[in-house]
């Protein structure tokens, strides 16, 4: 088991799921190899707690936060996110609003982009890009998108242009996926859900 140490982002009291992305694909590039990263990343809950990285399924009892597939040069490796009973002692500052203003939607074409990055990590401006389309595209009365899975074909790449989000497929006011596009190429998918943030 390894302890992933994360802070609150922002004004959240859970853990956010771009932390936790990244928390793991650093965890991954020292415990595999440089070139190890997370493919696959699916939320089942959120954490209030700090996390443990298990790399044997979890027992019935463990509160299971997410599932992830981490892509080595030996092959696919299944991790687990449980959540530990440690609290979260750090908070950091975080703003949304100044990421997603640079943003251009085309709400014809189901789409937003950003052709400057501003400082962010690229898992950032896909999260707070994929809720802005959604929050634009399907308004909701009761409930917020949150993301829920993250599905690439390759590494994110930090040193990339422009980041776009393409709308999919949707329900409304129940899901979407997402066609993340990483300077004009298609990098995988992220997938949002409507629930209730902690």
């Amino acid at each position: 088991m390894s302890l992933l140490e994360l802070k609150f982002k922002g004004a959240r009291c859970y853990l956010q799921g771009g932390d936790l992305y990244l928390g793991l694909n650093e965890w991954a590039a020292e415990y595999y190899d440089v070139a190890a990263y997370v493919r696959h990343l699916a939320f089942r809950n959120m954490a209030q707690h700090q996390c443990m990285l298990v790399r044997e399924p979890p027992d019935a009892s463990d509160q299971v936060i997410a599932n992830a597939v981490v892509k080595t040069r030996d092959g696919d490796k299944k991790i687990w996110l449980i959540e530990s009973e440690q609290a979260v002692t750090g908070r950091y500052a975080y703003d949304e609003e100044s990421l997603v203003g640079k943003a251009t939607l085309d709400v014809e074409g189901d789409t937003i982009t950003l052709d400057a990055r501003i400082g962010f990590s690229i898992i950032e401006e896909i999260i707070a890009l994929t809720k802005q389309l959604n929050n634009t595209l399907d308004p909701l009365e009761k409930g917020k998108w949150l993301f829920a899975q993250l599905d690439i074909d390759r590494p994110l790449k930090e040193d990339c242009f422009q980041v776009s989000i393409k709308r999919q497929q949707h329900i409304k006011g129940k899901f979407s996926v997402n066609t993340i596009m990483i300077d004009g190429n298609p990098n995988g998918k992220i997938r949002f859900i409507v629930g209730d943030a902690i």
